[in-house]
């Protein structure tokens, strides 16, 4: 994957969560957060120079980003989430974490209210998602472009009618890449 975006003109950087591939740590949601601040930090690079691309959960971080830091030169969603509340009460009760439903809800709206952060993003965004994503609905595709601060013109939804979460690059490779080529271009 390096390489294809590498050929598209950009430098890349991949950065992995705590305590999976070959990164340490415990990972936290939290600490997701943070860290992907870290990382921006660490490329002492003008925000205007950088695009951030989340897939799936990494879509959190990178939505975090642009909260923080709206000057950010672009933002790349692949099969993003929307809404992390959703998602987290399909896999865990309130209850479980000994916690009440409504302070559960505050806590995760408090760090992770994803309507607010990119309605603090007036920069260009692409958002590429399956159709058929049955992991995380297009809904919250649809939900990520609409949020966006920027103008019409500079959000972009693509939603690809082959594949799942976790084809939606092999089943559409072409059609994905030029969409991410025509992107960075236009950010030049």
């Amino acid at each position: 994957m390096v390489d294809l975006i590498t050929s598209l003109g950009a430098n890349v950087l991949f950065a992995e969560y705590r305590g999976y591939g070959a990164s340490t740590g415990t990972p936290t949601v939290g600490a997701l957060l943070d860290d992907a601040e870290a990382i921006f930090e660490a490329l002492n690079e003008p925000a205007e120079r950088v695009v951030v691309f989340g897939r799936s959960v990494g879509s959190i971080p990178a939505i975090e980003l642009v909260g923080r830091h709206p000057r950010i030169g672009g933002l790349i969603l692949d099969s993003g989430i929307a809404d992390p509340l959703e998602r987290l009460r399909m896999r865990v009760a309130p209850e479980e974490l000994g916690v009440s439903p409504r302070a559960f809800t505050a806590a995760v709206s408090a760090r992770m209210d994803h309507q607010s952060k990119l309605g603090r993003y007036p920069g260009p965004m692409l958002v590429l998602h399956a159709v058929h994503d049955t992991l995380v609905p297009s809904s919250h595709a649809e939900r990520n472009v609409s949020w966006g601060a920027g103008a019409t013109q500079d959000k972009q939804l693509v939603l690809f009618p082959r594949g799942n979460h976790n084809t939606i690059f092999l089943t559409n490779s072409d059609e994905y890449l030029a969409h991410l080529g025509t992107f960075i271009e236009r950010l030049r």
